[in-house]
């Protein structure tokens, strides 16, 4: 129970941080945070995030990093500026009202958020894995791995690892939100590799 107060005034003290230092709406954004979230052979896993724009009624930069024990472990950067006008769209985001509210609230509670509950750890247990499952998981993975300039051969290794993976249980998973209505694709942790490799999107 003190635990649960504790993180919740934490997330409170979190956001509160956030907003204050954007209550200008002509002021340069440029906000950095970084909290600890799951585990990879159980040493725990560093996550920052940082948001920047020219103002915050422009177009907003957004990047995630994962850091691991033996560096980064997944990296991405966002550049929002096509989703930017939907935030004045009733509905496109809940619980606010109005462009600069609705971004706000996204970019500073919302996202945030997500970020931190992003890693996820299956249970440890035999899967029964369809071949629809492997199709998508091989398509998805083998185009991430051949930008990592992968061969053919090393490549093969590891979408069987990344099977007996999904067979097995156990493994990590990080799935950050592209927007308000979207999520990205599902990544795992390959540990042949040391970094998340895409296995599934919705």
């Amino acid at each position: 129970m003190l635990m649960n107060m504790r993180s919740l005034l934490l997330t409170a003290i979190f956001i509160f941080g956030m907003s204050a230092r954007v209550a200008n709406p002509a002021q340069a954004i440029d906000v950095q945070r970084t909290y600890e979230a799951g585990a990879i052979d159980k040493k725990t896993l560093k996550i920052s995030y940082r948001v920047r724009g020219q103002s915050l009624s422009s177009p907003f930069i957004w990047t995630v990093d994962v850091h691991g024990a033996n560096g980064v472990v997944y990296s991405i950067t966002r550049n929002d500026e096509w989703m930017d006008k939907l935030f004045a769209d009733e509905g496109y985001s809940h619980g606010c009202k109005g462009y600069l509210d609705c971004k706000k609230k996204w970019y500073f509670e919302e996202l945030p958020s997500n970020i931190r509950k992003a890693i996820h750890q299956s249970p440890l247990k035999e899967n029964k894995v369809k071949q629809w499952e492997l199709d998508a998981m091989n398509t998805l993975a083998t185009e991430f791995l051949r930008s990592k300039q992968l061969d053919s051969k090393r490549r093969a290794r590891v979408l069987v690892e990344m099977e007996d993976l999904l067979r097995k249980g156990g493994y990590t998973s990080i799935s950050v939100p592209i927007s308000p209505v979207q999520d990205d694709s599902s990544l795992m942790y390959v540990p042949s590799l040391g970094y998340f490799v895409p296995y599934w999107n919705d």
